[in-house]
């Protein structure tokens, strides 16, 4: 049976957030997050904890910084400003590991849910915008080269930020 998870979709590209239901099968796969997030290969951060045992966690692509269009992300403010690239969705878990829909079911809820992403998200989609990233030392420039050390093959950039401590 086929369940309808109530998440929050972060779209970079478009700079927005937006409820969405994301289709899923307890004992089934991944593939509502895969259709909903746009990818193959999905990873789960954690956010936050609750004293229950649920926890908030992003479902991102676990490819978005090695994209084309890499460039269009996020960070969170409270999250040391580790970069996101790509869609992703936020919602719960479980204790014993299983998705859950975001508990907000009046409107008064999802804007104050938004309200508390807004202030915390940080969007980048350009090189003008990482630039100003790096000037105001949030983050790091880019510095991570994959390659061959065969002299043959010059090595690639991958863009990689490192976060700043600038406390």
């Amino acid at each position: 049976m086929t369940n309808l998870l109530k998440a929050l979709l972060i779209d970079p590209e478009k700079k927005e957030l937006s409820f969405v239901e994301v289709p899923y099968e307890k004992e089934g796969t991944l593939r509502g997050f895969y259709d909903t997030i746009g990818c193959g290969l999905v990873d789960i951060v954690q956010i936050d904890k609750h004293p229950d045992g649920t926890r908030a966690i992003m479902v991102i692509d676990d490819e978005g910084l090695l994209r084309p269009n890499y460039h269009f992300g996020f960070m969170l403010s409270n999250m040391a400003n580790v970069p996101f690239s790509g869609k992703c969705v936020i919602l719960e878990e479980t204790p014993d590991g299983d998705f859950k829909s975001l508990p907000y079911n009046e409107k008064e809820e999802e804007t104050r849910f938004l309200d508390t992403v807004r202030k915390v998200i940080i969007w980048y989609g350009d090189d003008k915008e990482l630039n100003i990233a790096i000037a105001e030392r949030k983050v790091a420039r880019p510095s991570t080269y994959v390659g061959s050390f065969d002299k043959k093959e010059p090595p690639e950039l991958v863009w990689q930020w490192t976060p700043h401590n600038i406390n």
